[in-house]
């Protein structure tokens, strides 16, 4: 693709701030692949954080995964659990000095990052080239990630 052929695709970013930006990304994720079903792709999650902050939002969407056959890969630190259970995430480790707190989800032609805080931010960025090459770095940690 050329440069200028790049700047003609649609780009919007978003911003989030406060205690609705998890309930936010996890919609936002449902709402773009329900209709087609899909995959998540996951980098960074400390899945502690939000299971413990936003549990109820985090099983709303799990039932949503499971009912809408949305799948989920998760990339994980070494030493962590998958809080996911019922089947729709599959899991991988990566070593902890190589693991970044804020998480990076893509989607559709979407990419989430969330930077826990007081407050929690979401940034969504809208763009398929974008998200093309935040699927591209995703793929080469999967293939060096240890199940």
């Amino acid at each position: 693709m050329k440069l200028n052929e790049a700047s003609r695709q649609p780009l919007s970013v978003e911003t989030y701030k406060g205690r609705n930006a998890v309930r936010i990304a996890l919609r936002d994720i449902i709402n773009a692949l329900r209709e087609r079903g899909g995959e998540v792709l996951c980098t960074a999650i400390d899945e502690f954080i939000p299971f413990t902050q936003y549990k109820t939002i985090c099983d709303q969407y799990e039932r949503d995964m499971l009912n809408y056959k949305i799948k989920e890969r998760v990339i994980i630190k070494k030493g962590s659990k998958g809080m996911f259970q019922k089947g729709t995430s599959k899991y991988k480790r990566i070593p902890e000095k190589f693991f970044n707190q804020n998480p990076v989800q893509i989607y559709g032609d979407n990419v989430q990052i969330i930077v826990w805080g007081n407050p929690d931010y979401l940034i969504i960025i809208r763009n398929r080239e974008v998200a093309d090459s935040y699927r591209k770095q995703f793929e080469l940690l999967w293939k060096t990630a240890t199940p």
